[in-house]
């Protein structure tokens, strides 16, 4: 599938757990870390000039608090509105869900590995697959169906990416996505923001 209108996928600001590398947990209240004032107001900058082009109003987030404060701080001084929703919660990975990185190799070493090769086959014990994050983002589509910000977390924007490009899951991490930088979807066509402009790159497998 592909989107019919234009997405600004952004990841939320970045968490302690995100420095220290570790999973969090879906329903987590951890909280982004402060943010400089100078990488805050560059970004209300570059979303101005992206919404104008795109005719942007709302930005949808995932519905905990990195997310929403996320949002919130994008939105000051700005017509944009924001509504968050389930719908864009990270991939449910609950066993991992507290372990770093290395934590979560040492434990699970076949899991991990096949999660970095073949992430589609995988499914987290009592937890989510790719499959289960993609319907929750299909029916996310049907709700926004008009251009807008989404700001999310790491699997749910490249799960994202991959929808709207009519790729496969187990391309997932072929997109790296950062947290102070947007990335547009429109026609099967990556934007990235080049300091004062939008350039239209297509991506190719």
């Amino acid at each position: 599938m592909s989107a019919v209108f234009p997405i600004v996928l952004m990841r939320h600001f970045p968490t302690q757990d995100d420095f220290d590398e570790r999973y969090t947990a879906v329903d987590s209240s951890v909280a982004p870390i402060p943010i400089d004032t100078d990488i805050v107001n560059s970004l209300h900058g570059q979303l101005l000039r992206i919404s104008q082009r795109l005719g942007i109003s709302k930005i949808y987030c995932a519905d905990n608090n990195r997310a929403l404060q996320t949002a919130h701080i994008l939105a000051e001084g700005s017509s944009l509105s924001v509504s968050s929703t389930p719908l864009l919660r990270n991939i449910s990975c609950s066993q991992w869900a507290g372990l770093t990185e290395h934590e979560a190799e040492r434990a699970f070493p076949s899991l991990y590995q096949l999660w970095h090769t073949r992430p589609l086959s995988v499914r987290f014990n009592d937890g989510e697959s790719l499959t289960d994050v993609a319907d929750r983002l299909v029916s996310f589509l049907g709700v926004a169906n008009s251009a807008c910000v989404v700001i999310t977390h790491t699997t749910p924007f490249q799960v994202l990416i991959c929808l709207c490009l009519g790729i496969s899951l187990d391309n997932v991490w072929r997109f790296k996505p950062e947290h102070f930088a947007f990335t547009v979807i429109h026609d099967q066509v990556l934007w990235a923001l080049n300091a004062s402009n939008l350039e239209v790159l297509t991506f190719k497998l």
